[in-house]
């Protein structure tokens, strides 16, 4: 009876453990997936941060300056290309520990894209949709704002939901994050304030006519001069903002100088009715008065004041870029001492009706260098005067430096630049290059339009052999059909070809260096040898009746080869996709063209053409047909990109024409990019491609103006039935793109 009880219970407490296992389930796979939902969305709120952080800041990885000519960022187009990558990989370094991704399309879990966006003019940014799984975009480009524009990066992330039972039917979940900031003036600035907000694609609004009822009539009285109402001016302080120097900015070492930068407007000047709008340096401002304080210990200091009357307002003198005080100098320049420690610089504005603006201040530090000991002056020896670095830049711009670590006060009378070589290849390939201008350092010593070699210079010489190592250039440019960069094919330059004689104040330090002779690739005919026959005797022994053995020996003729005379080759020139190029594009009346001239010795034949063109007008804009040399092809389009084989069109040796792509414009204007690609078929060797782009700033948005007032009649009205209910307009809301702008 006993046994029969106990077995009772052990299965009483089966059934409640099967009973309440499954919710013990739900309840941890709930808890573990909130916990991973809630850490995916801290990582990208993360990223985002780190993200924002980075772009404010301006600054970029070199590494993605890699793929562009010489490896550097030499040009602002550059440096903002590698930004957007660098501010991804900063975004993705904040977002670290996530299930992500990046090779799979949206709507798959683990899908992240990162989006960089400014307010920049032209700019449009499109806002993430979770409930649609729609992912932030910026078009027509992304894009990481310049100095004082707003930027914004945006992590949207498709996060993978592991629990068995919830995944099988909801797979992912979207989160998104966005920051904000603004761009510091990294670079110089004329107009201040905080930027716009991120444009973004608005609703245009239409009024909704209200029924009224129809009043009973009566005599309408003779109208009266009634007052136009006038708008009552605002009157607000003005602003002012610091720009120079940055807040917690370390000034100290050699040669440093204390900064000191502001620019003001008033608002009440740039926008009378408002005061809402953004002006231009200096609008209605008298002057900007500076502050510097040294904090003592106990207090702030005062140590110096300065004035300032015409924008850019500069505390030591000067005009964007504002002139520094000297640290080493150890004083202000009212002589209070330049104290090691924290400063802070406070500034105000007065604007033309006698107010001052609020101060903004910036908290900075300053190392005052010690006393150096005097040292000997060393007597002037040209042991340290050497040729420095040599580098080729974009456009066909070279740079020699010169070393002077032995020789103050040298100075530099005369420059002679061979570029024997160069002017060689332009001769070969027909180029028409020439030495456009050449400066030492800042100053222009030849006006150039020189087309042979040697060039020198001294206009506005002698000037100056600065003291250090590669302390002054020489620095030229060349024009003409080759405008790539000297070092890469087809002329592979280096330093070696180009010559300079420098000639300097004592002539024991006189410099020079020879031009090494540019080779070009040549044709080797290598001779095929063709064996010859050699004859060979064979000794036959023949036997005789006789006894006597004497042995015969008897030659067995062979065939001697007739010699054959190996003709010789004759080198074929190879096509070069260098020697056919774009010289020009131009967007004209109703066509977008690009101007070719073939430099090889065989004719170019032209088979197909991609063009790709902004649609935003399209229709009733649309594309029409290709044209060269007389033959259309292609049929009309509205779309971007559209391409059309063409019927083997020739450009032979020398020839100049120009390719059009047709537009039946249809009252629209040419806006934006333009681009085409052409390919070029050498029969029995290849192909080359040719691009050419060409971009057109839309025109300006009229603004509508009332051109007549309407002036009440005196009539009689009668009334008509009791109610009369007008019925309502609604118009569908049109969403409006702001078309881009030239940046």
């Amino acid at each position: 009876m006993r046994e029969t009880e106990h077995s009772r219970f052990k299965g009483q407490t089966l059934v409640e453990f099967a009973l309440v296992l499954p919710i013990m389930l739900l309840v941890l796979f709930a808890i573990i997936e909130i916990a991973r939902l809630l850490h995916a969305w801290v990582a990208i709120e993360n990223g985002a941060r780190f993200g924002v952080r980075y772009a404010v800041t301006g600054e970029y990885d070199p590494l993605y300056c890699a793929g562009y000519p010489g490896g550097i960022c030499d040009s602002k187009a550059e440096e903002d290309g590698a930004r957007i990558p660098s501010i991804k990989d900063n975004a993705l370094s904040g977002s670290a520990g996530i299930w992500r991704d990046l090779t799979v399309p949206s709507g798959v879990p683990g899908y992240l894209k990162i989006t960089v966006c400014s307010n920049k003019s032209g700019i449009v940014y499109f806002p993430a949709d979770s409930s649609t799984s729609t992912s932030a975009s910026c078009q027509l480009t992304e894009d990481a704002g310049g100095p004082g524009n707003r930027v914004s990066v945006t992590l949207d992330f498709d996060h993978p939901i592991i629990s068995p039972i919830i995944s099988s039917w909801m797979p992912k979940l979207r989160l998104t994050a966005r920051r904000e900031g603004i761009v510091e003036q990294y670079r110089v600035a004329r107009v201040i304030g905080l930027p716009a907000t991120m444009v973004q694609p608005t609703f245009t609004a239409t009024n909704t006519a209200t029924p009224t009822d129809t009043p009973t009539p009566t005599t309408t009285p003779a109208p009266t001069d009634t007052p136009t109402p006038t708008q009552t001016p605002c009157k607000v302080p003005p602003l002012i903002t610091i720009l120079r120097p940055s807040p917690g900015v370390m000034i100290d070492g050699p040669g440093s100088k204390i900064p000191a930068y502001a620019q003001s407007y008033d608002p009440d000047n740039s926008d009378p009715v408002t005061c809402a709008g953004v002006g231009i340096d200096g609008d209605g401002i008298m002057q900007v008065e500076f502050q510097f304080y040294w904090w003592d210990g106990s207090g702030w200091a005062w140590r110096y004041t300065s004035v300032d009357y015409v924008s850019a307002y500069c505390a030591f003198g000067g005009n964007a870029p504002c002139n520094g005080h000297p640290v080493v100098s150890a004083k202000w320049p009212n002589g209070q001492p330049i104290e090691s420690g924290q400063h802070k610089l406070s500034a105000r504005a007065l604007d033309d009706e006698g107010v001052w603006s609020d101060y903004a201040e910036v908290i900075f530090a300053i190392g005052v260098p010690p006393t150096p000991t005097p040292t000997l002056t060393p007597t002037p020896s040209c042991e340290g005067v050497s040729f420095g670095q040599f580098r080729f830049f974009s456009s066909a711009r070279v740079a020699q430096w010169i070393n002077n670590t032995s020789y103050p006060g040298l100075e530099v009378v005369g420059v002679t630049v061979n570029w024997g070589p160069l002017d060689q290849a332009s001769n070969l390939y027909g180029w028409n290059e020439y030495l456009d201008w050449l400066y030492l350092y800042t100053s222009k010593i030849n006006n150039g339009n020189d087309y042979t070699s040697s060039t020198s210079g001294n206009t506005g010489l002698p000037k100056p052999a600065r003291t250090g190592a590669n302390a002054t250039y020489i620095y030229m440019n060349f024009n003409g059909g080759f405008e790539g960069y000297l070092s890469s094919p087809p002329l592979n330059l280096n330093s070696s070809h180009f010559g300079f004689t420098v000639q300097f104040s004592d002539p024991a330090c006189n410099l020079s260096s020879g031009a090494a002779p540019i080779t070009f690739p040549t044709v080797t005919n290598t001779p095929t040898i063709t064996p010859t026959g050699t004859a060979t005797l064979t000794p036959t022994v023949t036997p005789t009746s006789t006894i006597t053995l004497t042995p015969t020996i008897t030659l067995t003729p062979t065939n001697t080869p007739t010699v054959t005379n190996t003709p010789t080759i004759t080198p074929t020139p190879t096509p070069n996709c260098h020697l056919i190029q774009n010289i020009g594009t131009e967007l004209k009346n109703n066509f977008f063209g690009i101007r070719l001239i073939n430099h090889n010795p065989q004719t170019a034949y032209l088979t197909s053409s991609t063009l790709e063109w902004n649609t935003t007008y399209a229709p009733p804009m649309s594309f029409d047909s290709f044209k060269f040399q007389g033959t259309s092809y292609g049929g009309p389009s509205s779309s971007s990109p559209v391409s059309a084989a063409a019927p083997s069109i020739g450009l032979s040796t020398g020839a100049d024409r120009w390719w059009e792509a047709y537009f039946n414009l249809n009252g629209q204007p040419f806006n934006g990019m333009y681009k085409g690609t052409l390919t070029f078929l050498f029969p029995g060797w290849g192909t080359c491609q040719i691009n050419g782009s060409y971009w057109a700033a839309p025109p300006p948005t009229p603004t509508q103006t009332p051109d007549w007032t309407a002036t009440p009649t005196p009539t009689k009205t009668f009334t008509p039935p009791p109610y009369t209910s007008t019925p309502t307009v609604t118009n569908t809301p049109t969403v409006t793109n702001t078309p881009p702008e030239f940046d």
